[in-house]
């Protein structure tokens, strides 16, 4: 059995961006994204999904929001991401892949050691994190400055 088996569905399509591309071009008004609001859910269609994106994606870049990073003659770009399950950690991975900026998983459980050495390690600039998580991360923030002192 070979070791590298690849086999595409479609033509072209070997990404995720490629393939929301394809499927919110296909079927644009199709459901994609639902978020439970009581006991019903709100739907993001394919559309609104690429869109938003796309739009993450140009805000991220003319911003400079994930700047290059050299590693051992590897250019990377890097951007956390910490919130809940939810709508918004899906769309700004999806905006990331199309500026080939790989996401950073921020859980909830690492501790403020862990928290530092990813974001050091990593040399990330931006983190993308729900509002409830933003005193944590100034936290760690003002913890590090004052170590600094």
């Amino acid at each position: 059995m070979p070791d590298n088996i690849e086999e595409y569905q479609y033509e072209g399509v070997n990404t995720v961006a490629k393939a929301l591309d394809r499927t919110a071009s296909r079927v644009p008004n199709n459901n994609c994204f639902g978020t439970r609001v009581g006991n019903a859910y709100e739907w993001m269609s394919f559309r609104e999904v690429y869109e938003t994106a796309v739009h993450i994606a140009h805000g991220v870049e003319a911003f400079g929001l994930a700047p290059v990073i050299e590693n051992e003659g590897v250019n990377w770009k890097f951007m956390g991401i910490q919130s809940k399950n939810r709508k918004e950690w899906c769309l700004f991975n999806l905006g990331n892949m199309r500026q080939k900026i790989t996401s950073v998983a921020l859980y909830d459980t690492l501790g403020k050691d862990a928290m530092r050495f990813i974001i050091n390690q990593t040399e990330m600039t931006t983190v993308a994190l729900s509002n409830d998580l933003i005193n944590k991360l100034c936290q760690l923030k003002i913890e590090d400055q004052t170590m600094d002192e």
